[in-house]
């Protein structure tokens, strides 16, 4: 009979995310995995199997977690053009802090080499797809707001599109020297050329 655990696996796996967001998979060892989250490499392993099998579940984590937060005001019933203001404007913002200046792990993994693995691609690429339909799920709801029988469709599926560009290109940023201002001005611009797009369909 094997002994107890005496750790949380939920601790763990949040430790695991947090350094694998901030180092990324190819830079972070076993033994800065076991340092992060306290462990020995055969309590990791027999927990969670060898290092990349760790890394899908910090993976599925951060994509749950980031998607509630950043995604899920956009997929609500009732999302507009308002709620793609705040979610960029607040990303923007939260790249100032501690944690926000990791960047996004998804979009970190998607320039290591670790995501040309299968599990991993179909990882981000899911990711991918769910922002950019948030984005359009709330494009469609500010025409609903604005419609009184419009005559020219709005290029919904280009304009959730760029917006996609625009976030993923946003936490990009995070990583970089760039300054808080040109990221504060970089999503002001992206939100008026999607302004001026919605404004010129007819209504």
């Amino acid at each position: 009979m094997g002994r107890p655990r005496t750790f949380d696996d939920d601790v763990v796996l949040e430790r695991a995310t947090r350094q694998f967001w901030r180092d990324g998979y190819g830079a972070t060892s076993v033994s800065e995995l076991e340092a992060a989250t306290g462990l020995g490499r055969k309590s990791l392993y027999n927990a969670f199997g060898p290092k990349d099998q760790l890394f899908l579940l910090a993976l599925d984590l951060f994509a749950a977690r980031a998607g509630a937060h950043n995604l899920a005001p956009l997929e609500e019933t009732g999302a507009t053009f308002d709620s793609i203001e705040e979610m960029l404007r607040r990303v923007a913002a939260e790249a100032d802090t501690e944690t926000g200046a990791f960047g996004c792990l998804i979009c970190n993994t998607a320039r290591e080499p670790i995501s040309a693995r299968d599990e991993v691609s179909r990882r981000i690429t899911a990711y991918f797809e769910r922002i950019e339909a948030a984005f359009a799920h709330a494009l469609r709801g500010e025409l609903a707001r604005r419609s009184s029988g419009a005559s020219t469709p709005a290029p919904i599926e280009e304009l959730a599109a760029f917006l996609a560009g625009t976030l993923i290109g946003l936490c990009t940023a995070a990583r970089s020297p760039l300054r808080p201002a040109a990221r504060h001005a970089f999503v002001e611009q992206a939100l008026r050329h999607v302004g001026r797009e919605l404004d010129a369909t007819s209504w």
